[in-house]
């Protein structure tokens, strides 16, 4: 079920905007993380609880919107680009590797994970717990509003990234799950899905160009299953309670992959957005290496072989980074009045 709602709302809001199901399902929980981020924040300012009716109505909203957006931007479609998409052996083939490293990484997690329904004794993993059952109680869950969790007796103003704890809340309420283990679930539902995802989605994206699409398959399959065997992610994060930054890193390259897309494929640019700001308000460290993967992919790839013409493509991505900047604003003013607490603990 975590898995399921990592993933379903996100592709399905892909699908209507015209992505293929591969494409969609990858980048899925970058959208289904950008549809909550989307709602939290005017919810939380306007009072208005959050739950699984107003998730439901959250993600029929933006599948709404992306689909006007869809129509609105139908001239901007690359036709000819979209008939060179992945054909289905080689995306079986892809995903027979990412089904490998997600089984590994699973196992991992059976073996190493004894309590399900408990959590350690760190002040990170406590508060994440605390922060979904915040949610349950309350209704509230705007990064914006953490401050009545953190700060009970003064109230006072504090940001946090608590996308991630929102979506885990859904889960709890789906399932009646304790946020304890909701808590567990979905930190292990991304790094299982996320990272095999991620390597398939980057081999695929740095090979596809430059050898066939069988090739390409097989190499991307491998990278997949091979990262089981990373150390750093995800397995370090839990020994460390960093499960909004485990799930941004998770989210970094299939969000890069979809916003270098959008600057051929113009008509993906709402949903280039929408996966910027869901990667960026799980945790900003995601966001921060987002930017800079598409940084490196301009410099040492698009300004020498442009897609458009270097003025279009950097048009292109400016048009995709102005509206998720406007869409942050209240997240980076948030992180700024912080700006010394957080000085204090590095």
């Amino acid at each position: 079920m975590a898995l399921s709602l990592l993933v379903i709302p996100g592709a399905i809001v892909a699908r209507i905007g015209r992505l293929a199901w591969p494409t969609a399902v990858a980048v899925g929980p970058a959208l289904t993380y950008g549809t909550v981020a989307l709602a939290i924040v005017p919810f939380g300012a306007l009072g208005i609880p959050w739950n699984v009716w107003t998730a439901l109505f959250a993600i029929a909203l933006t599948a709404g919107v992306v689909l006007c957006l869809r129509k609105a931007l139908a001239r901007f479609r690359d036709t000819d680009a979209e008939s060179r998409a992945v054909s289905r052996g080689p995306a079986l083939v892809v995903a027979g590797g990412v089904v490998l490293g997600a089984a590994l990484i699973g196992f991992a997690a059976l073996r190493g994970i004894p309590q399900w329904q408990s959590i350690p004794s760190t002040w990170d993993a406590v508060w994440h717990a605390n922060t979904i059952r915040f949610i349950l109680d309350t209704g509230q869950a705007s990064p914006t509003h953490m401050g009545e969790l953190r700060n009970i007796e003064s109230h006072e103003a504090l940001y946090y990234p608590s996308t991630f704890h929102a979506l885990a809340a859904i889960l709890s309420l789906v399932t009646g799950a304790a946020p304890t283990t909701a808590y567990t679930l979905s930190s292990v539902a991304a790094a299982v899905w996320l990272f095999p995802v991620s390597a398939a989605s980057l081999t695929w994206q740095l090979l596809r160009t430059r050898t066939d699409e069988w090739r390409t398959a097989g190499a991307a399959a491998t990278s997949a299953a091979m990262s089981a065997s990373l150390t750093a992610i995800p397995y370090v994060e839990f020994d460390t309670a960093s499960m909004p930054n485990l799930a941004a890193f998770g989210l970094a390259v299939p969000s890069t992959v979809l916003v270098v897309s959008a600057v051929r494929h113009r008509d993906r640019i709402p949903l280039a957005v929408l996966a910027l700001l869901g990667v960026f308000s799980v945790h900003l460290t995601g966001g921060v290496v987002t930017v800079m993967f598409v940084g490196a992919w301009w410099l040492f790839d698009a300004l020498w072989r442009p897609v458009r013409g270097r003025v279009a493509d950097l048009i292109a991505l400016l048009v995709i980074a102005t509206p998720t900047v406007a869409l942050l604003v209240p997240q980076f003013v948030g992180v700024l009045q912080q700006a010394e607490i957080i000085a204090g603990h590095a």
